[in-house]
């Protein structure tokens, strides 16, 4: 089986199927999360997570959250496409009805992003430090200019 790597958000992903616009590393590392295709059915026990405080202006995608199984999330968007992440977001399953680069689109944003606040939240090893996480700016390269009044600090990682 033919198998991409990628490095995103300080995360080595592993995937079965390559995603739209990331280059694949060509050195094989150790993975924080394995992406594949498979069926994605909605949660039986399934608590959803309301959103309405944060994506408001998109009401096309719907998180449940599992009552029995922590760590287990679905992510179902109006397009058919649908994440199930489980174990924090080790391991992602996937499956669409529209096209790979729409899979693509939500995977880099949305569902990597919650990934990355679970690993934050709960306590599990992240793939960078935690200071990296609140800051724009990290200390190994330069200090890009503010663009606010607020100067950012690097992290001292």
């Amino acid at each position: 089986m033919t198998s991409f790597r990628y490095l995103l958000y300080g995360l080595h992903l592993r995937s079965s199927i390559a995603i739209d616009g990331l280059d694949s590393l060509e050195s094989p590392v150790i993975s924080d999360c394995e992406i594949r295709m498979g069926e994605v059915p909605s949660l039986d026990d399934a608590m959803a997570i309301d959103t309405t405080a944060y994506i408001v202006d998109e009401p096309h995608m719907r998180i449940e959250r599992s009552r029995r199984e922590p760590g287990t999330y679905v992510f179902a968007f109006a397009d058919g496409t649908r994440f199930r992440l489980d174990e924090y977001g080790r391991v992602i399953t996937t499956s669409w009805q529209s096209t790979r680069e729409d899979m693509s689109t939500y995977l880099v944003g949305p569902v990597l992003a919650f990934v990355v606040r679970l690993r934050g939240s709960n306590g599990a090893t992240t793939a960078f430090p935690a200071c990296c996480l609140a800051t724009p700016v990290c200390g190994s390269g330069p200090t890009p200019r503010p663009r606010s009044s607020v100067r950012p600090t690097p992290c001292r990682c």
